[in-house]
């Protein structure tokens, strides 16, 4: 009996010791999960986030003029030309590169000079293929823009207006006195005979050596001279006179110019033949209208009245001859460029850069129109230039997007300097200088 109670309170005590010791075994449990299990108190398993790529920066396409000429900022191409507007000088500043390619991706800048005077400034930023305008009213005025970073050359667009007589005497204070002195300059009007004498001289188109002159009848009918300054700048002014066959004074005015720089006049509803004298030498003609115009005036009208005016049509030949230029390219196909400048012979548009090949200066002729509307229809003339004395000249007629090198060798600094084509707007004459040492 007794050793029976033994038992029971051996196994009682096994018992109260299992039911103590089990939750202390749970939370064991818990604490220290078996590996592989997967589980883990407070936390949950997630995948690592994948790394983020980054993004490498987005390039600029290369632009095609880009490919020989890395250092430019785009493909755009200024030009200037004008018109007068009264007594208003009309600026239109044409961005000649095409759409997309040629934008401007950065701003330039343009002046207005007035006696050599900078009187205005301002930005300019064209996407290709647009213009802008500038206006200015007063006297002689010269508008210049800069071209776009890189641009190859040394070209810097710049045209001159004198936009009416009266304005150049409300402008210079100084300048009342010298109409003054010039009224007595009715003697020109017996000077018209010499002009009527001399148009086979007016072929000598530099009897001064510094100036030269052209004078041409643009497709709207008008009258239009340029003078350009070949020599070292100019330190004194010229006297220039535009008369009529009639010897009437179209106008007068002075002229003084920077080297290699040009001065444009033009002149509206002046059918006939006008004449530019500088300094009192007759230097060019621009005749608008045909022969057949000039009898209709009131002083020819017994022509008029004569049965036989087919006769006086052998002199029509000569503007038969006239007619062709301008008529031919209109028949074929309107050239692109021609829409908003008829008066252009072809799209051409050239620029001259250059490199040192040892001693020797290699210049570069580039055309820069596109193939075809592009290609140049009659040539042009390059000039080379050293230390201020004119050494060589040539011919330049290219195809578009062509090129054509001159080589110079010797001292002194060289430069070459090229005309635009006929019509071609602006006064943008491309050169390019350098000095390959001795």
């Amino acid at each position: 009996m007794l050793h029976r109670k033994g038992v029971f309170a051996l196994l009682l005590m096994i018992l109260i010791s299992l039911t103590v010791a089990a939750p202390i075994l749970s939370k064991d449990k818990e604490k220290n999960p078996k590996p592989g299990t997967g589980q883990s108190s407070g936390q949950t398993n997630s995948a690592p986030a994948a790394p983020v790529e980054a993004q490498a920066p987005a390039v600029e396409p290369q632009l095609g003029c880009q490919k020989n000429n890395p250092g430019r900022l785009d493909c755009s191409s200024l030009e200037v030309t004008g018109f007068c507007e009264g007594t208003t000088a009309v600026f239109v500043i044409i961005n000649t590169g095409e759409p997309g390619n040629g934008d401007m991706r950065a701003p330039t800048q343009y002046r207005l000079i007035v006696d050599g005077a900078v009187v205005q400034t301002g930005g300019i930023q064209l996407l290709g293929g647009t213009t802008m305008e500038i206006r200015y009213t007063g006297g002689t005025v010269t508008l210049e823009a800069d071209q776009q970073v890189g641009h190859p050359g040394n070209s810097r667009p710049r045209l001159t207006l004198t936009c009416g007589v009266p304005a150049p005497t409300s402008t210079p204070t100084s300048e009342p006195p010298t109409p003054t002195s010039e009224p007595p300059t009715p003697t020109p009007t017996t000077e018209p005979p010499t002009p009527t004498e001399e148009v086979t001289p007016t072929e000598e188109v530099t009897p001064n050596s510094d100036l030269w002159l052209d004078g041409y009848c643009s497709d709207f009918g008008t009258q239009i001279f340029t003078i350009t300054d070949y020599g070292p700048d100019m330190t004194s002014p010229v006297p220039y006179m535009v008369s009529d066959t009639a010897g009437n004074v179209i106008e007068m005015g002075e002229v003084m110019l920077l080297s290699g720089e040009s001065m444009y006049l033009q002149y509206w509803d002046q059918p006939g033949t006008l004449y530019l004298l500088v300094d009192g030498h007759l230097l060019i003609s621009a005749t608008c209208g045909s022969v057949t115009e000039e009898p209709t005036p009131t002083e020819d009208v017994t022509p008029t009245s004569e049965p036989p005016t087919p006769t006086p049509e052998p002199p029509t030949p000569t503007p038969t001859e006239v007619v062709p230029p301008t008529s031919t390219p209109v028949p074929d196909t309107q050239l692109g460029c021609q829409k908003n400048n008829p008066g252009r012979l072809d799209c051409s548009s050239l620029e001259v850069s250059g490199y040192c090949e040892g001693t020797t200066a290699v210049f570069v002729i580039r055309n820069t129109g596109e193939a075809g509307n592009g290609d140049m229809r009659a040539p042009t003339q390059y000039r080379l230039i050293v230390d201020g004395a004119l050494v060589e000249t040539g011919s330049v007629q290219l195809s578009g997007t062509a090129t054509t090198e001159v080589r110079y060798s010797g001292t002194g600094t060289v430069t070459l300097e090229a005309d635009q084509q006929v019509g071609h707007p602006g006064g943008s004459q491309p050169q390019a200088t350098l000095n390959c040492g001795s």
